[in-house]
């Protein structure tokens, strides 16, 4: 490109490149430095690059890219280039309505230039990226919520194309005319933008509601809330919203720019007016959560005791970003009955309210309604509503009101038990979980003729939500007004829930026979009974038709209102074997209940519900098929086995009265527990156990072996198929899959591909289409004659097949169970045996024996060919010479050689050129056996002349004559280089008798000089009678190379030939069957060459960090980071060609910290440190911690399948301690926390069998291969680590997980390498098999496992430590390594021994408060020795007094807490007490003093590392996560070492006031603000602590100080100054107020202190106005 090109280009584009600029909001201004000779530069402080998602109903910031300090160079002549920033990525919190770190920012440079590619020409692209800095990754909970949201709202938009943007395109007709108009309108699929309003006010407070919108700027935001408080009055501007209406608003105009602010720090806040009420202080609608405000009454009622009022503001996201605004009274209403009722509030009777009307709600079943605002202190009465009564039928209002205001605390629920009469003959039915019959309607009715009312019952739950306590209104002495902070839940008073597999039927004695009955996995609430005295219920099912009774005691005699009534089995019975079988408990000789004649015949369908009907006999099963399925036969009881969770096999055996062996059927049986409401029945599913066959498409059956005698190998055949031959047998024993050939009539060969999976205790065989995996095997000829090839061991001539020349052709073994070798055929019958077995093994090509094949030549005369006709049916005329086809021949029975035409196959044409020169001549001698080595036949007759010796100017006839030495010079033949066949004799030629008029059928061939007259000549200029040439019988010289190669998955077997190059090859289309074009080899066309490796461009990254990766896992509820990863030393490199992908990465060094501030270990995972003598040994070698290589082939083929030739991935020793706290916190991060399994299908293995299924047969269903894959994890020491205490979502988590952990230390398991040669499966199966393999490896080293346990001391630890101190003595002389390591191993047993008993001990007492002392001193002396030994005397003197007062103590509680019945528990458990806590006391000493022995004899082999970084602020301003700070993080140590490791208490700030000797710091945290200081010991000193709540403002004071005596001058000093009220009560009737001043080193700190300060306490406030909601929910199961 010349100069003024290149200018002409660069203008332009710089042009658009500024109009561009203001869109990528470039911080600064943008340099531009443009060399029009060879360089192009960019300098910019930051690029920001904004993703919005719009999808849908959204239109929010999704994703921040920003580039700061961009440097970027570009050559524009040597295409090279470099480039600098610091990389920085957000994501934005659409809960929080912020921005929050993906990547922290991170400095780094790139450079890339174009180097030398294979092709040596300079098409690749090389990439270096190298950093300095660690690249730091936070991956938090909700991070991964909003990932799922965007990918589910991007696909439900991508795919959900709505019918009106297509009608757009279609035409549209006039009524008044015949003509068609095009509509001008979007393309399909096309959405047009719609404005997005991102906040919307639902008014639910009963009342007009007036609001308008409020931004607090930037610059106001950590403005105290004094300087915050304003008066703000309703105008014009404030939007109206009726009651029960919803009103969209925002908070600033539309624009395209609407996202531009969203970094800055502003509060969007709304005050309100409801109707009645004076204006609401202005509430932060910014986060979701509930808030909630008091509003006084206006001045119309102040001559009535009305109480300020508490409003509610409950944001929400409504669809996936737009924040709802719910204004509401903090009363709410459930009904969680199972119809509707209507509530009745009286104001009538209340003197002070300002609404004295009556007002009626409805509430749906399962419906919460906040009752309206001004009716919060109305009388309620609530009555059901049912929808088939008829009018004048229905229930009056409950006989007594519901009052809330006795429920002071928060979580105090109340009961109460409500009645509701009605005068008419109605009982009250549920109609949403069971039904009964119109016949039993009717006999209800007339048992019930005698009562002249019916009644309704519910209960009613009160509870206060966690509002703050209601205090005195008006001055000091003013009565207590209760406000309304609760929620009221409307209860049946009896529920009875079915948790069987079958219908229910129930009856209520006490209501005149209620009956009624339930479906499987519902409930029903039963109203019409009186709990206030006991009620039985009686139950029974349509196979137990004689009814249990359960009596329910009445409540007065318990606190509970509310009973549950749940109907379950211990075990369910599920045949799935497709036989009739009959169950029996072992040693009982009655069959299992439930059983009847209809059992012996057929399959029962329905689950059966079993029980152990006698304890004492052995709780196994026996099972048998019934009588009728073999009338004549005896059917036996199998083995028994039993009913506790795994899998098993069993045969059912038949006995035949004759002499023919037994029948035998085999079954799987898969016991598994039930979950969540399910967790006591445990289901037992019998199958097949090979099992599930596809007959017609999408079809299953259930199959069993007929014969268990014989070979168990299953063969299959296609009906479709005509004439269709059964396939070979293959084994269905294990998982498996593999392609399946099936032959028609004719030998045509059809693929399947056959999947073997086991799913419980069955196989499921799948049978699916191969079109989309490449063939087993291939057979790729390249000679130049056709083969046969067959597998050796079946040489059934119709299972062999011909792959032509210069094709190829995919194979399937027809017998896949026998010897995998192929045996060729070539021409003439000569074979040979090629063991593919040895590719699977070694997976290297290799060379098989040659083979050979007999190729005869014709001697022609060459004229008479050049005008031959394709075909030898064709006549040809006498009279043209160059059509003849004329070849020496020598009739049958004679010995004189002729011209005759050319025949193919004609023995007596074919000559075999011998070594010896001589032409042998095949049709005088029997044929020779081909695969016998060729040797002389001694009566073979080769060609000669008639006479003795020829005459130089006479003809002799060519003869047949034996082989003679002394006619050698007549007998050796050689083709000259012009064209003629002559003997040794000079001058002497073969020719045609009579010359040119000889060339004709049935002439005579002769030797002698050439004729004295030439008629015509060759192109040679010979004559054309003498010109002879061999024609070959077979094309190819008749050696042929084998080779066994590898194509992927596929086997090859290569044949060329010796002398020839394989030049093309063609498709061999008349065989392939099922298999799709697309899985054919990657051949070229017949006649064509193979084309050249393309030329295409190629890429090398390389990627160099020494400081490596760090990823944080964060969880948002609770705020608290999990886990930090960090990996240094990583090097990656990445090379991608037109042929292979290749990528290797090493990390030198990896570590996983536990970053929960109670950890027992910070440290989860670390490279295990070797060992002194080991260390030694591998001094010299540096080996990574983690290393990966692979490398990716591409097949140029479009296939559902990835080819790799190798992935070996290799791992140092490591150490992975697992502590079961931050194990389940890891499970809730993961989502296991909203799990809910309640409901469960007696068919619920199905869907998971179902889910299976579809991923094997699926068209997508990607496949991988390995030429080698080989996973090396090395030795792990293992530790797990158990918590005594969980909180109650984890302990949720944990019984739903079924864990149950074992606490042991460093035992070492040594796994071996996962090495697979050639596999060829699905993603799938890997995983599975390598979750398998390590599994199974782990229960091969539980002793390993158990001689590390802490209750046994752990023998195997001790042994070791003793080991190495007595090996360090012998071969070193140490004696203080031999006395460390065994002081190290005794104290280390004898301390976890005897923790482990004081740890059981203290269970015993079941003291909890006693408990959780012990273990809040352990954890607060974890430190030194000392620590230990103080810890230690503490729990002894606990344990001490814990055993004098231990009678006292618990029998008070339980008198308190359950009266005389909990006195009597608490005297029983304080005796126990008395004895057990000073045990536990002396084990806890003895436990601690061994610590602290063990912790001074630590060698360094014990020693963990610390932790690389304390664990982060999760928590900034506006509860958004912050970039982490190391400062800010040591800061909230100091935190929890001040308050005692209180983490309910989180860190908002932390600065240095003053440094030096001074050392003055303060902490502001979000209860307290702390100034102190640091000794040299590390101790912290308080010097100023305040609580938030008494804290009024922070300010920045800057006096100027008075020069002393004697001293001129002076200067300005930075002060802050803390107003706050001081604790002690006012001595007058003014408020006391202290202001201490803190000295600072610069007016930046003491500004950013000061609003930190007040920032911390407009927190506080608004936490005080925000409802902490609970998790969990007091009514669950």
């Amino acid at each position: 490109m010349k100069k003024e090109e290149r200018k002409a280009w660069l203008v332009p584009a710089l042009y658009r490149l500024c109009l561009v600029a203001p869109f990528l909001d470039l911080s600064t201004d943008v340099q531009m430095n443009v060399e029009l000779a060879s360089l192009f530069s960019v300098n910019t402080n930051c690029l920001r690059v904004c993703v919005i998602d719009d999808c849908r109903d959204a239109d929010v910031p999704l994703l921040e890219l920003s580039l700061s300090q961009l440097f970027l160079e570009q050559e524009l002549r040597g295409r090279s280039g470099r480039a600098k920033c610091v990389l920085a990525s957000d994501y934005y919190n659409r809960v929080l309505s912020g921005w929050e770190p993906f990547i922290e920012p991170w400095r780094c440079e790139v450079s890339w230039e174009h180097g030398l590619s294979q092709a040596l020409s300079k098409n690749r692209l090389q990439v270096v990226v190298t950093a300095q800095d660690i690249l730091n990754l936070n991956i938090t909970s909700t991070l991964v919520e909003l990932y799922k949201n965007v990918k589910n709202n991007w696909t439900q938009d991508y795919y959900n194309l709505s019918t009106r943007d297509r009608s757009d395109n279609l035409c549209t007709r006039d009524r008044n005319e015949n003509s068609c108009s095009k509509v001008l309108g979007s393309p399909p699929g096309y959405k047009r933008r719609s404005p997005f309003v991102p906040f919307a006010l639902r008014n639910n407070t009963g009342s007009k509601v007036w609001f308008t919108p409020i931004i607090t700027p930037t610059d106001r935001v950590f403005e105290s809330v004094r300087e915050m408080s304003q008066s703000l009055n309703v105008d014009e501007s404030w939007e109206v919203v009726s009651p029960g209406e919803t009103m969209p608003f925002t908070f600033q105009g539309s624009g395209k720019a609407r996202h531009q602010d969203t970094h800055k720090l502003r509060l969007h806040q709304l005050s309100v007016k409801v109707d009645g009420w004076e204006v609401i202080t202005p509430v932060s609608v910014d986060k979701v959560g509930v808030y909630f405000r008091q509003a006084n009454t206006e001045e119309r009622f102040t001559t009535q005791v009305v109480g300020p009022a508490r409003v509610v503001f409950e944001v929400t996201l409504e669809g996936s970003a737009r924040k709802l605004v719910t204004v509401r009274s903090a009363l709410l209403l459930n009904n969680q009955l199972e119809d509707s009722v209507e509530v009745k509030l009286d104001n009538g009777s209340l003197i002070s309210t300002i609404n004295r009307s009556t007002k009626y709600l409805q509430v749906s079943p399962g419906g919460v309604v906040p009752i309206p605002l001004s009716h919060v202190m109305a009388t309620m009465f609530v009555r059901p509503i049912v929808k088939t009564q008829h009018p004048g039928d229905g229930y009056v209002f409950c006989n007594k009101p519901i009052f809330w205001g006795r429920v002071t605390q928060p979580g105090d629920v109340l009961e109460e038990t409500m009645q509701c009469h009605s005068n008419k003959d109605y009982k009250y039915r549920p109609n949403s979980s069971h039904a009964v019959s119109k016949s039993q309607v009717e006999g209800e009715r007339r048992k019930s003729n005698t009562s002249h009312t019916s009644t309704q019952m519910f209960c009613t739950a009160v509870s206060r939500d966690n509002y703050p306590p209601d205090r005195p209104v008006g001055i000091l002495g003013s009565p207590l007004i209760i406000q309304p902070a609760h929620t009221i839940t409307l209860l049946p008073p009896i529920t009875v829930a079915n948790l069987l597999p079958c219908d229910l039927y129930y009856t209520v004695r006490e209501v005149g026979g209620l009956v009624g009955r339930i479906k499987p996995g519902l409930s029903t609430a039963i109203h019409q009974v009186n709990i206030e005295s006991s009620v039985e219920l009686n139950f029974h099912l349509d196979n137990f038709p004689q009814s249990g009774s359960l009596v329910v005691p009445p409540s007065a005699t318990s606190s509970n209102h509310l009973f549950k009534v749940s109907v379950s089995a211990p075990f369910w019975l599920v045949n799935k074997t497709a036989l009739p079988v009959v169950f029996r408990q072992e040693g009982v000789p009655e069959t299992a209940a439930g059983q009847f004649e209809e059992h012996e015949t057929a399959r029962m369908v329905a689950p059966l519900l079993f029980s152990f009907s006698d304890s004492e006999a052995s709780h196994t099963l026996v099972v048998r098929v019934g009588n009728k399925l073999h009338p004549e036969d005896i059917p036996q009881f199998c083995q028994p086995f039993h009913l506790q969770k795994g899998v098993q096999v069993r045969r059912l055996r038949v006995s035949l009265r004759d002499s023919r062996p037994d029948i035998m059927y085999e079954f799987g049986i898969d016991v598994r527990p039930g979950r969540g409401r399910y967790r006591n029945t445990n289901i037992t599913d019998p199958g097949a156990q090979a099992t599930f066959l596809t007959t017609v498409p999408d079809c299953c059956l259930a199959f069993h072996w007929p014969r268990l005698d014989k070979d168990q190998q299953l063969c299959l055949r296609l009906v479709d198929v005509p004439g269709c031959m059964w396939s070979g047998g293959f084994l269905i024993d294990s998982n498996d899959s593999r392609h399946i050939n099936v032959r028609d009539g004719v030998g045509k060969m059809y693929f399947l591909r056959v999947e073997v999976v086991l799913q419980g205790a069955t196989y499921f065989i799948v049978f699916t289409d191969a079109d989309t995996i490449p063939p087993p095997l291939r057979i790729d000829n390249f000679s130049e004659v056709p083969l046969i090839f067959f597998q050796s061991c079946v040489p059934v001539e119709s299972l062999q097949t011909v792959v032509r020349p210069h094709s190829s052709m995919p194979y399937a073994w027809d017998e896949p169970t026998q010897a995998h070798s192929i045996t060729l055929m070539a021409p003439g019958g000569v074979l040979e045996t090629y063991d593919m077995t040895y590719l699977e093994k070694s997976g290297d090509a290799c060379d098989g024996q040659s083979l050979t094949y007999e190729n005869f030549i014709y001697i022609a005369f060459t004229s008479t060919f050049r005008n031959a006709a394709e075909s030898s049916d064709v006549r040809v005329s006498p009279l043209e010479l160059e059509s003849q086809q004329l070849v020496l021949d020598v009739p049958p029975g004679s010995s004189r050689v002729v011209l005759s035409h050319k025949v193919p196959g004609a023995r007596g044409q074919l000559w075999r050129m011998t070594g010896e020169g001589q032409l042998q001549h095949e049709g005088s001698g029997p044929p020779r056996d081909p695969r016998s080595k060729y040797t002389s036949h001694p009566n073979a007759l080769v060609l000669d002349i008639a006479g003795p010796a020829p005459q130089p100017m006479q003809y002799v006839h060519l003869v047949l004559r034996r082989k003679d030495q002394r006619r050698t010079s007549t007998q050796t033949w050689r083709f000259t280089e012009e064209g003629r066949l002559c003997c040794m004799h000079n001058n002497m030629c073969v020719q045609a008798k009579d010359g040119f008029f000889g060339l004709r059928e049935g002439s005579e061939a002769v030797l002698g000089p050439p004729q004295p007259v030439c008629h015509r000549m060759t192109t040679t200029g010979i004559p054309v009678e003498q010109a002879v040439s061999r024609q070959k019988l077979r094309p190819g010289s008749g050696f042929l190379t084998v080779k066994m190669l590898t194509d992927g998955p596929t086997s090859v077997l290569h044949i060329a030939d010796l002398k020839e190059k394989p030049a093309y090859l063609v498709m061999e289309d008349r065989d392939w069957g099922n298999l799709s074009t697309s899985l054919r080899p990657p051949l070229v066309q017949e006649g064509t060459m193979r084309a050249p490796a393309s030329k295409g461009r190629e890429l090398q990254v390389r990627v160099d960090l020494p400081c490596g990766v760090g990823v944080s896992l964060v969880s948002q509820r609770p705020p608290e980071e999990l886990l930090f990863l960090h990996l240094t030393g990583i090097m990656a490199e990445y090379v991608s060609t037109s042929v292979v992908e290749t990528l290797s990465i090493s990390v030198q060094h990896v570590q996983c910290d536990n970053q929960l501030f109670e950890a027992q270990c910070p440290v989860v995972l670390y490279v295990t440190p070797p060992s002194v003598k080991s260390s030694k040994d591998m001094q010299p070698r540096v080996l990574p911690a983690i290393s990966l290589s692979a490398e990716r082939i591409f097949t140029g083929r479009t296939l559902n399948c990835e080819n790799f030739k190798y992935l070996i991935v290799t791992m140092k020793n490591l150490t992975v301690t697992i502590e079961e706290l931050l194990l389940l916190k890891l499970f809730a991060f993961a989502g296991y926390n909203h799990l809910r399994p309640e409901q469960m299908d007696v068919n619920e293995s199905e869907f998971e069998v179902q889910r299976l299924l579809t991923e094997v047969t699926s068209v997508h269903a990607k496949k991988y291969y390995f030429g080698t894959l080989k996973l090396e994890p090395g030795q792990v020491r293992l530790s797990v680590i158990t918590t005594n205490k969980l909180p109650a979502q984890l302990q949720s988590i944990k019984r739903k997980l079924n864990l149950t952990l074992i606490k042991f230390e460093d035992a070492n398991v040594d796994l071996k390498p996962f090495i697979k040669s050639h596999p060829f499966e699905s993603g799938h199966f890997f995983i599975h098999s390598i979750l398998k393999k390590y599994k199974d490896e782990l229960k091969w080293q539980a002793a390993f496992i158990l001689g590390s346990v802490d209750f046994l001391g752990s023998p195997l630890g001790l042994m070791s430590d003793v080991a190495e101190g007595v090996s360090g003595f012998i071969y070193d002389g140490n004696v203080q390594t031999l006395v460390q390591n065994v002081s190290y191993g005794i104290s280390n047993s004898a301390a976890k021994v005897t923790e482990s008993l004081s740890d059981g001990l203290g269970r015993i007492t079941m003291d909890e408060q006693h408990e959780e002392k012990r273990q809040r001193i352990r954890k607060l002396h974890t430190g030194s020795s000392g620590d230990h030994l103080v810890a230690g005397f503490k729990g002894l003197g606990i344990g001490i007094m814990g055993g004098f007062t231990s009678v006292f103590k618990q029998t008070y509680e339980g008198a308190v807490n359950e009266g005389i019945q909990g006195m009597l528990s608490g005297f029983g458990k304080g005796l126990v007490g008395t004895v057990t806590k000073p045990v536990v006391g002396v084990l806890d000493l003895a436990s601690e003093t061994a610590s602290a022995v063990r912790d001074s004899s630590r060698s360094a082999k014990h020693l963990t590392p610390g932790r690389f970084r304390p664990p982060r602020c999760v928590l900034g301003t506006g509860g958004l996560m912050p970039h982490y700070s190391k400062k800010q993080s040591q800061g909230q140590e100091f935190l929890y070492i001040i308050n005692n490791q209180d983490y309910s208490e989180l860190l908002i700030a932390y600065e240095y006031l003053r440094c030096g000797s001074d050392d003055l710091r303060v902490l502001i945290s979000s209860e307290r603000v702390r100034v102190f200081t640091v000794s040299s010991s590390a101790n912290c000193c308080v010097v100023i602590e305040t609580h938030l709540c008494d804290l009024l403002h922070c300010q920045t004071v800057s006096p100027e100080e008075e020069s002393n005596s004697g001293v001129s001058g002076g200067g300005n000093r930075h002060y802050i100054e803390l107003t706050m009220k001081l604790s002690d009560p006012p001595t007058s009737s003014q408020e006391r107020i202290k202001r201490p001043r803190i000295r600072c080193d610069n007016e930046t700190i003491a500004k950013w202190v000061s609003q930190q300060v007040n920032y911390a306490k407009r927190m506080f406030e608004q936490r005080r106005n925000t409802l902490i909601i609970n998790g969990d929910n007091i009514f669950e199961d």
